[in-house]
């Protein structure tokens, strides 16, 4: 279906690879205009420190107003402000925390305003947005969506995680220092260690954010101590042996980025299975769904030896991710749904 084109207000953070740089993006790709409005609780930090300092002014800065509701809701009337001065006519924030009053106020004028959630649901907060007069609501979980449409009558509708075929893409070769038999790409946490823990004996890189202090396990020594993006990420995706997406327990039926940006880059990728996702990529073809530590074990013990069909698993999750699961497929189901 065709739509008028629009002005398109995003709300969410500007990380280099935050979703709403991807969606700002696509939408402007598609001739619609569009802008990024920061959400409060980050005041732009992250466009000029991405770095340990960044992200701890940044957590200081979202535990000072969640402990100040009227600071918290100051600053969003500030935003909104900004946001209609702007006259938009679509409004798609990536924070579920706005406040009701917020979205009331960025639907005066007309807009439609929809909430785009793409955490795991453990990340829900205070869960405001139950409250908020949100015009549709896009979750990532199916769980999380039949819950929201049946039991709290909100107006909510599957939308997973996209690519973006210019930035996860295949690129070959790679530098030595990024390639390994195995890349975990992603945050630590202890259920994530738990599950490295039974792969030392593996060649695996993991990289990410710094390794908390707190945290002692014999899987550090496999951290590289430092963050991937762009061109990197996808070479290192793309060149390693196999990718390993593990999962965050609070994902409960749903995927991660992760899955989307390394099926676009061609990878091979290990991921744990989800009820559903044969729906998203297909197991054994697109990608290969592991069910538990020991099955992960024997299924890197096979792979790994098995060059050529694990480049074309890849190619093809390639292809299904180039095609089916991009933000411009996205925004096009956003845009059917909203209006």
């Amino acid at each position: 279906m065709d739509h008028k084109l629009m002005r398109v207000a995003v709300i969410g953070q500007v990380y280099p690879e935050a979703s709403a740089r991807y969606l700002s993006k696509w939408f402007r790709q598609l001739g619609h205009e569009a802008e990024i409005f920061v959400a409060p609780s980050t005041f732009g930090i992250s466009r000029f420190r991405p770095d340990l300092i960044n992200r701890v002014l940044e957590r200081s800065i979202r535990l000072t107003l969640e402990l100040s509701t009227s600071a918290s809701m100051r600053a969003e009337k500030r935003m909104a402000g900004k946001v209609l001065e702007w006259s938009p006519d679509l409004v798609v924030t990536f924070d579920a925390h706005l406040w009701p009053d917020t979205v009331r106020i960025l639907r005066a004028q007309g807009a439609k305003v929809v909430l785009w959630f793409l955490d795991a649901l453990v990340n829900f907060g205070r869960q405001i947005m139950f409250l908020a007069p949100y015009d549709q609501i896009f979750l990532k979980d199916p769980y999380m969506v039949r819950y929201c449409s049946k039991v709290a009558s909100l107006p909510a509708r599957f939308l997973p995680e996209a690519c973006d075929p210019e930035v996860h893409r295949p690129i070959e070769p790679a530098p030595a220092e990024l390639i390994s038999d195995v890349a975990m790409i992603g945050n630590i946490h202890p259920s994530r260690v738990r599950l490295l823990e039974q792969l030392l004996d593996f060649d695996v890189k993991i990289w990410g954010r710094l390794w908390p202090r707190w945290l002692e396990s014999p899987v550090e020594a496999k951290h590289m101590g430092r963050f991937l993006a762009g061109d990197e990420k996808a070479m290192a995706m793309r060149c390693s042996k196999a990718v390993l997406n593990n999962l965050h327990y609070g994902e409960i039926e749903s995927s991660n980025c992760r899955m989307f940006e390394a099926a676009g880059c061609g990878a091979f990728q290990l991921a744990e299975w989800r009820p559903g996702f044969d729906e998203l990529f297909r197991d054994g073809e697109e990608i290969v769904y592991y069910r538990s530590a020991g099955e992960l074990r024997d299924l890197l013990e096979f792979w790994l030896e098995r060059d050529e069909e694990r480049r074309a698993v890849g190619d093809a999750a390639r292809a299904r991710a180039h095609t089916e699961h991009t933000f411009e497929r996205r925004i096009e189901k956003l845009l059917e749904v909203t209006f």
